[in-house]
C-alpha cells in the first residue's frame, strides 16, 4: 500500500504529511481531474503506437455512440485551438 501511495506522491497526485511516526496522504487533484489526467495518459500511450492502420482499425470497430463522442471531442479541441489563436 505504501508503495502505491509513494508512487502517486511522486506523480503529483498526492501530498504526504509526516508527523512523528505517522503519515497522512491528501489528494492534490479532484477525482474528475485525476480521471481526466489518466485518460490523457492512456490516450497518449495508445497514440504512441504511431501506426495509423492500427488506430484506424480500432476506430472502425467503435459503435455509433463512441464515434459521436469522438466527433464532439474533436469539435471541442478545434474550438479551444481557435480561441487560443485568437488571443
Amino acid at each position: 500500500m505504501t508503495t502505491v501511495l509513494n508512487r502517486l506522491t511522486k506523480k503529483g497526485w498526492l501530498v504526504c504529511d509526516k508527523q512523528e511516526r505517522s503519515f497522512s496522504w491528501k489528494p492534490l487533484l479532484s477525482k474528475a481531474e485525476a480521471s481526466a489526467l489518466q485518460a490523457y495518459e492512456q490516450l497518449n500511450q495508445f497514440l504512441a503506437v504511431g501506426n495509423p492502420d492500427i488506430v484506424a482499425a480500432f476506430a472502425d470497430s467503435l459503435d455509433q455512440a463512441s464515434v459521436e463522442q469522438l466527433e464532439a471531442i474533436a469539435q471541442r479541441l478545434q474550438a479551444i485551438r481557435k480561441a487560443r489563436e485568437a488571443q
